[in-house]
């Protein structure tokens, strides 16, 4: 009984510490590329991870003409894509929504993720480092964000909702140039779920299995 206590223990211990952390596993699908070893219709495996715990700061829209938008600054923890074998990304980041629905004209909603440019790594070769990355969205509709009644869209709106997200790589010799780019279609491969569920489940597993072991020898 102790023993399970302890781990049980541990286990609410290691939820504390990690439930803030949301994983969103993703994939691109080239539409262009100038880069070498990396085609139109090649497949792009990626994530992203956002603490969940940051409040956005709504800046509401001013008169019909300007869209409300609501800014999520340093939410990101990490962004990475693997290009041709190469781990390229960044660390610490910005996820924007704009909200262009208003009380008197519509437009499209816009979702923007930036890793912070000071914070990449990566490079293809010598010469070609990682400049540029972003995933953006919009969605015609214009029905996705609606920061009237939704302030807080990061808890409650997967980028999944945007019918059309993409990505945009750039790559160059010195910092914010772009000498090559990778442009891609995004889907987000799964339902996104704290990395401690995963912690959890195991745990857990690993408990049943041990009281298992423990009931065979007793008899």
């Amino acid at each position: 009984m102790k023993r399970i206590t302890l781990l049980s223990a541990c286990l609410a211990m290691s939820l504390n510490v990690h439930a803030a952390l949301v994983q969103v596993p993703f994939t691109v699908t080239v539409t262009f590329s100038s880069v070498s070893g990396v085609l139109a219709g090649d497949v792009l495996s990626g994530s992203y991870t956002y603490d969940d715990t940051v409040a956005g700061v709504t800046t509401p829209a001013p008169n019909p003409f300007i869209a409300a938008n609501v800014l999520y600054s340093s939410v990101l923890t990490e962004m990475t894509v693997d290009v041709a074998g190469t781990i390229v990304g960044g660390t610490t980041g910005d996820i924007r929504y704009t909200d262009s629905v208003n009380r008197m004209f519509t437009g499209d909603d816009l979702l923007g993720i930036n890793p912070d440019n000071s914070t990449f790594v990566g490079e293809l070769n010598p010469a070609r480092q990682l400049t540029s990355m972003s995933i953006f969205g919009s969605d015609p509709s214009a029905m996705v964000v609606d920061l009237f009644t939704d302030p807080d869209p990061l808890a409650t709106i997967s980028p999944a909702a945007f019918p059309d997200l993409r990505m945009q790589l750039g790559f160059g010799s010195l910092p914010g140039q772009i000498l090559d780019t990778i442009n891609g279609s995004v889907t987000i491969a799964t339902v996104p779920l704290p990395p401690a569920i995963w912690l959890f489940a195991s745990g857990v597993a690993g408990l049943l299995l041990k009281a298992k072991r423990r009931a065979i020898n007793h008899t």
